[in-house]
């Protein structure tokens, strides 16, 4: 289950129909993860809270701002070669706050 909606980012890539609901929602999925990743941290629902001892963080709006500038990108190129195509610096700024280092 995702913790964006896939109509949210349907309206965030201004997506009216329903054509491409599947792949969609794959690159949501993929955004979530990358973004979990990234911060090496499980996120979860704004409305859970973390269990003590586990690296979970509720999720915040800047971490799904950041997930939804990931789907974007993974959405508008999706069928390119394009060498290079990284996340904006946007999208690195708003997760550095949430970013464990390991040292």
């Amino acid at each position: 289950m995702s913790l964006i909606e896939l109509a949210d980012l349907k309206m965030h890539l201004r997506v009216d129909s329903d054509d491409e609901d599947a792949a969609i929602q794959g690159y949501l999925t993929a955004a979530e993860a990358a973004v979990a990743n990234r911060i090496q941290r499980n996120i979860i629902a704004a409305d859970q809270s973390p269990v003590e001892g586990t690296d979970a963080i509720a999720m915040t709006g800047d971490i799904r701002a950041a997930i939804l500038l990931l789907a974007g990108t993974l959405y508008e190129y999706r069928e390119t070669m394009v060498e290079n195509v990284k996340p904006s610096m946007a999208y690195e700024s708003l997760l550095a706050p949430y970013r464990v280092w390991h040292g």
